[in-house]
């Protein structure tokens, strides 16, 4: 090529990226890692505006091209490495490194270079974070450092729209808000707040909580006392004395004394308590104190005001505004707010009926779904005498299905999912769609699917339509690593670590993979040691390696070689005890068990306290320390151990066999015990149902959820004379538990996440897998259906539809007529994915085509803010930001 015709074309392609992205309708403030590989030959970008959908096709993918208008581009870099962070303040935020140094890329602008970055965060529309600076660390927020260097800084937070943090210089701890240093004897601090211009927290001090308000300790004439809140700018607070609670509020007690108190909920901006005494609760918010229920469930905030339902005697009411405005119900289902007004679902009589803004609907049911917000307006399913019938905004539509499931709001139309004829079909704004019978979930990546297959000679991972890494003899761990495709596998008798595509190192054996501040981290062995292996470098070698956690943003875990150590950011962290285990990060602060000769400890923050139990492992609930110990009885002559916990420094419930996985509800511990062969939840001391197995504990909604798996049991099936046909055994089936309502029984359940407040997940029944979203099945339509996730608070799930890959999203169909799609993600409430036909790859975005196939090996980061896009691009294995001026 002469020299005249290389200047030619460089013109030609400026020219082009002048035009980039043109005739866009863009959105604002919202991000998506979207990767694309980069073809081989030079191109440029260009973007087309997708022409209108239609009604019948529901499709984004027909394309017409758009006349273009002028956009101009700079670049910053190049660096070793960048992180993108997300979205700070209406801007794209990245760390980048360069010779060894790390600094913040904010909104096009470099920041200061530091040793080290860590902990970024937004406080009051500012970045904050903390920086490494010749051995000492030092916080910066909004490009600014705060305060002086310090030794250590332990944690920080928002106070207020103003920042707060501790941290320790020559031994002596301090709490620094708004730039004001403030000596301390204290280390621990939890529940700091600001109440009329004065700093209140919680402490420890010998072993009880103590709260702490304008440097003064309060509440000093009880036993402890604990969760400080602003009570309309006076301090309230818990206090304990001869085993009884009460709130103490501007220095005096209001409400009675109780055998315990729960802070249950945050209520527009008020803290509700549930009280307990003589097994009867009530409510304590904002000065009044409700009446007393067996039980009391589901406090949410309608219209400014306190609803929750209540039990009493075995029937249920519904508590608004401290009125009673339903009695004597049956039951109740979820309390939903519908532009401003509570209803809910009701059965009283054998009769279900829906109650809505206070006033019972005067149709009744045999049953009724939980109702919904149809474009501003009530709707449900509901069946009587057989007939099932749409209800919205009180007009009742007759229908001819065998069953209605999954009434939803799409668009400000109705959709719902139903039985015609033995086929399920979906029914859209009145119109039918579709003849189905019902796909497989593994996981979800970033709102784009992954999962196993197998192939005629071994295993591969399918990631949104695309196989990842090759083929191998088995395939395991399949997970999110940065928002990238990460698991673990055997070839050729080894093991690897397949990270975005590229294999690692090749190990004896390598433990499960753990996502450390966006970094790929996993304990891997070869020839006899073990390693830390961190974003793809190895640490120092080991004979054992085990518990590694993430505390704040770095790894630590315990290793041993002639004795036992914890390991925390790449260095060897405080004594060498006999044995150490269990590491946990517990509100910012590092937390392991350690034993010397026959004396245990639990060392937190660095600090030593001698146990008279055996310890298994920490927990951070509401902020506090909770661990579980191991005590020793006798069975016979063998020494069998139980589990025990401790919380707040006291014991707390019974001993069982086992307890696992303790989470915070309400900032209160819940957790999983075992005892025989019985596993159970334990809530406030009280024992749930027992089942067979229990997993995947977590809270939703400050209520407790979990997969559960029933005993085998026979069942009878009766003929028509009502005698007794034949008997079968159900096995094992799997249910899924939503404070305490058991849902529809299936063989197996996978991948539960929380979508619009609903659960969803992947169920299997006959070999057979679909997407259940709120107690109904929603994708039976479909071959098959997998992997659901949440975009912008809707389901959106992959599904094979005749053998095309397709998306489903809001119960719309997307993407039919691309020859490959994946990647579903949310941007401002407009889905973007990736897309392939045979011109070409696209980035998808608010119906408009971006053709992405730049110089560049890896294009990732895309973004969209205030109207400009910007993303990162790899090239000649540095790493460039890519943004629109």
């Amino acid at each position: 090529m002469t020299l005249k015709n290389l200047l030619q074309s460089s013109l030609i392609v400026i020219l082009l990226l002048s035009i980039f992205f043109s005739g866009c309708i863009y959105k604002e403030n919202q991000s998506v890692g979207l990767e694309v590989p980069a073809e081989e030959t030079n191109t440029v970008v260009q973007t087309k505006m997708l022409g209108a959908v239609q009604e019948d096709d529901k499709d984004v993918s027909q394309i017409q091209l758009n006349s273009p208008d002028q956009r101009e581009w700079h670049q910053l870099g190049p660096y070793e490495s960048i992180d993108f962070l997300g979205l700070f303040n209406n801007s794209p935020v990245y760390i980048c490194e360069k010779d060894g140094k790390k600094l913040i890329v904010n909104n096009g602008t470099e920041g200061t270079y530091y040793d080290d970055i860590t902990d970024l965060r937004k406080i009051g529309g500012k970045t904050a974070y903390l920086a490494g600076k010749n051995g000492t660390w030092i916080l910066v927020y909004d490009n600014t450092e705060i305060g002086t260097q310090y030794d250590i800084v332990l944690s920080y937070t928002e106070v207020d729209g103003k920042i707060l943090y501790r941290a320790n210089k020559d031994g002596i701890y301090f709490l620094i808000y708004d730039g004001e240093e403030i000596e301390t004897q204290y280390n621990v601090f939890f529940d700091i707040l600001n109440v009329n211009g004065k700093i209140a927290y919680t402490t420890l001090k010998n072993g009880s909580n103590v709260v702490v308000y304008d440097k003064e300790e309060v509440g000093t004439e009880y036993e402890y006392s604990t969760l400080p809140y602003n009570w309309s700018g006076k301090l309230a607070y818990v206090s304990v004395k001869d085993n009884l609670a009460r709130v103490v509020y501007a220095d005096k007690e209001i409400g009675g004394e109780y055998e315990n108190i729960l802070s249950v909920n945050v209520i527009n901006g008020e803290r509700a308590y549930m009280a307990v005494n003589d097994e009867k609760y009530l409510i304590i918010y904002n000065g009044v104190v409700g009446k007393q229920y067996d039980s009391v469930q589901d406090l949410i905030n309608i219209d400014w005001k306190l609803a929750y339902k209540a039990e009493n005697g075995r029937k249920w009411v519904v508590v608004h505004d401290w009125y009673e405005i339903g009695v004597d119900y049956d039951d109740v289902g979820t309390l939903v707010d519908i532009d401003g007004k509570l209803a809910y679902k009701a059965t009283k009589g054998g009769r279900a009926i829906v109650v809505y803004d206070g006033k019972e609907q005067e149709i009744r049911y045999d049953y009724i779904d939980n109702p919904v917000k149809i474009n501003g307006k009530m709707g449900y399913a509901a069946k009587r005498d057989g007939k099932w019938f749409i209800v919205l905004d009180g007009v009742e539509m007759e229908t001819e299905y065998g069953s209605i499931e999954t009434i939803t709001d799409v668009g400000g139309r109705v959709a719902y999912k139903a039985l015609k004829s033995g086929r399920w079909i979906l029914v859209y704004d009145g119109e039918e769609i579709g003849n189905y019978k019902w796909i497989y979930s593994i996981s979800n990546i970033s709102g784009k699917l992954a999962y196993i297959a197998e192939v005629d000679e071994g295993m591969v991972v399918v990631y949104h339509g695309r196989e990842l890494g090759g083929q191998y003899d088995s395939i395991e761990s399949v997970s999110d690593v940065g928002g990238k495709v990460t698991f673990k596998a055997i070839k050729d008798g080894g093991y690897v670590v397949v990270h975005d595509g590229k294999e690692g190192n090749k190990y004896d054996s390598i433990g499960s993979i753990k996502d450390i501040g966006g970094k790929v981290v996993y304990k891997a062995k070869k020839k006899g040691k073990w390693f830390l292996v961190y974003g793809g470098d190895e640490g120092k070698p080991y004979n054992c390696i085990n518990s590694i956690i993430n505390v704040a943003g770095k790894a630590a875990y315990g290793a041993c070689e002639d004795g036992y150590i914890i390991a925390y950011d790449g260095r060897e962290f405080g004594t060498q005890y006999r044995f150490v285990w269990s590491p946990a990060d517990v509100g910012g602060k590092l937390a392991y068990g350690a034993k010397n000769e026959d004396q245990f400890f639990a060392v937190i923050d660095g600090e030593e306290e001698v146990l008279n139990y055996s310890m298994s492992y920490f927990v951070d609930v509401g902020r506090e320390t909770l661990y579980v110990v191991n005590t020793e009885y006798m069975d016979g002559d063998v020494i069998l151990l139980k589990n025990l916990i401790i919380y707040k420094g006291r014991e707390l419930g019974k001993q069982y066999d086992n307890v696992e996985t303790v989470i915070d509800v309400g900032g209160q511990p819940a957790y999983v015990a075992n005892l025989g062969e019985r596993s159970f939840t334990v809530f406030n001391g009280l024992e749930g149902i027992k089942y067979r197995k229990i997993k995947n504990f977590m809270n939703v909604n400050n209520q407790m959820v979990y997969k559960a798996q029933k005993d085998v049991r026979w069942v009878s099936v009766y003929d028509a004379e009502g005698k007794i046909d034949h008997t079968y055994k159900k096995d094992g089936m799997w249910i899924v538990v939503y404070n305490g309502k058991e849902g529809v029984e299936y063989e197996n359940i996978y991948d539960l996440i929380v979508v619009g407040e609903k659960i969803a997940y992947t169920a299997e029944n006959n070999y057979k897998r679909f997407i259940v979203h709120g107690e109904k099945v929603v994708s039976s339509q479909y071959d098959d259906a997998w992997n659901p996730v949440n975009i912008n608070g809707k389901l959106a799930y992959l599904a094979n539809k005749g053998g095309k890959l397709i998306i489903v999203y809001d119960g719309v169909e997307i993407g039919k007529k691309y020859n490959d799609i994946r990647s579903p993600t949310d941007i401002n409430g407009s889905i973007a994915f990736i897309a392939n036909r045979l011109n070409g790859k696209f980035i998808v975005y608010d119906e408009t085509e971006i053709e992405v196939e730049k110089n560049y090996e890896v294009v990732n980061n895309f973004n969209v803010v205030n109207g400009k896009k910007s993303y990162t691009g790899l090239k000649d294995g540095k790493w460039f930001i890519i943004m629109e001026n």
